[in-house]
């Protein structure tokens, strides 16, 4: 996988979005983790992914409570393609090749939080309000990034440049207070996940 997206949740709720750029990945509690998983049952130092141009890998470290990978206990390197699921404590991480996936990965996600109901309508009113002080081009970017496609894929669907479309990109990120395509899809799907539990 050129392109990796890992969806990762905790106890079936929907956590965080992790783009994997660098070439190793650590993954545990400690402060200085990539993926930081802050759960006493993983190790500070709990597995390690490796990105190279065989693909991508993950390694145990020698932690206490293992980890797991599709179902089967990890107990050397293996090799990770789209769909794998690691288990770590409470945690699970999907790991998908394009963030279109992972945008459907995340919409497969049930909310089982606790949240208040009074919060997931405030935290929906936010979202809609933020949506409306789009502009009606900014708005159709934004529908675009949240269906998980990339800058030069929205530019082709709306008949735009590239460009163009960097310019809408910086002041959606400037209305949502975040600082990337995956912060502001990450911020998507949470938001996305609370007003589900609002519904039911």
């Amino acid at each position: 996988m050129s392109e990796v997206h890992v969806v990762i949740r905790r106890e079936s709720v929907f956590d965080r979005l992790y783009e994997i750029r660098d070439a190793e990945i650590m993954i545990g509690r400690g402060r200085h983790c990539q993926i930081r998983l802050p759960d006493l049952y993983i190790s500070r130092e709990h597995a390690l992914l490796v990105k190279s141009s065989q693909g991508l890998f993950i390694r145990d470290r020698g932690s206490r409570n293992r980890t797991i990978v599709d179902g089967i206990l990890l107990h050397e390197y293996i090799a990770l393609g789209p769909g794998s699921r690691v288990g770590i404590g409470s945690y699970e991480l999907t790991f998908c090749g394009t963030m279109a996936d992972a945008i459907r990965e995340i919409g497969s996600i049930g909310d089982e939080s606790t949240r208040s109901r009074n919060d997931n309508v405030s935290e929906k009113t936010d979202l809609t309000d933020r949506v409306e002080q789009l502009t009606a081009a900014q708005s159709r970017v934004y529908h675009g990034f949240v269906q998980g496609l990339s800058e030069k894929e929205v530019a082709a669907s709306l008949g735009i440049s590239v460009h163009t479309v960097h310019d809408h990109s910086k002041a959606i990120y400037k209305s949502f207070s975040v600082s990337s395509r995956g912060e502001l899809l990450a911020d998507w799907a949470k938001r996305r996940s609370q007003r589900t539990q609002s519904n039911e």
